[in-house]
C-alpha cells in the first residue's frame, strides 16, 4: 500500500488510530482516522456526465430521479409521473433521460490481480475489491465487466 491510504477491514464501530470512533459495519477506516463507505458504485462515468448510481446521465450537473433508471438536465426536478423534467422558473418541460448501464474500454483501465479493474489514475486495493486515489479524496468499487 502507498503512504497515503492503509486500510482495515471493521465487523462493528472501531476506534481509529487518533481516537476517533467513526467506522461501522458498513465501512472501511483508514489508519489516518476516515472512515470510507465499502460499498462505493463501481460506475465510472465520463468527466463530462453525471454518475446516478450505478449509471451515468449524459448531463453535467444532473439531476438524478429516484426511480434510478432516469435524470434530469441541472436545474430540472423529476415528473416521473409524467416522465418529463420540469424547470418551474422559466416554465419548460423536456422529456426524461433514460440512462444507460456505463461499460467501460478494458484498454482505459488498469488490470488488478483478481479479475478486476481500476480506472488508471487510482491504484488497486486487492482485498477489498475497491479503487482508490493517492491524489484525491474518493474511492470506488473495482469494475467486474469491461469491453
Amino acid at each position: 500500500l502507498t503512504r497515503s491510504m492503509k486500510v482495515k477491514a471493521v465487523v462493528s464501530t472501531q476506534s481509529t488510530g487518533d481516537g476517533k470512533n467513526c467506522c461501522r459495519s458498513t465501512e472501511i477506516c483508514t489508519v489516518e482516522g476516515d472512515c470510507i463507505p465499502s460499498n462505493s458504485s463501481q460506475v465510472t462515468c465520463n468527466e463530462e456526465d453525471t454518475k446516478c448510481n450505478n449509471s451515468c446521465c449524459p448531463h453535467p450537473n444532473a439531476v438524478c430521479c429516484g426511480d434510478n433508471k432516469s435524470c434530469c438536465p441541472e436545474n430540472f426536478t423529476c415528473d416521473l409521473a409524467n416522465q418529463r423534467c420540469i424547470q418551474e422558473s422559466a416554465g419548460k418541460f423536456e422529456k426524461l433521460t433514460v440512462m444507460q448501464h456505463h461499460v467501460p474500454k478494458c484498454a482505459d483501465l488498469k488490470k488488478c490481480g483478481n479479475d478486476g479493474y481500476c480506472p488508471n489514475h487510482m491504484e488497486c486495493l486487492n482485498m477489498f475489491r475497491i479503487c482508490y486515489s493517492t491524489t484525491e479524496q474518493g474511492h470506488q468499487k473495482m469494475i467486474d465487466d469491461c469491453h
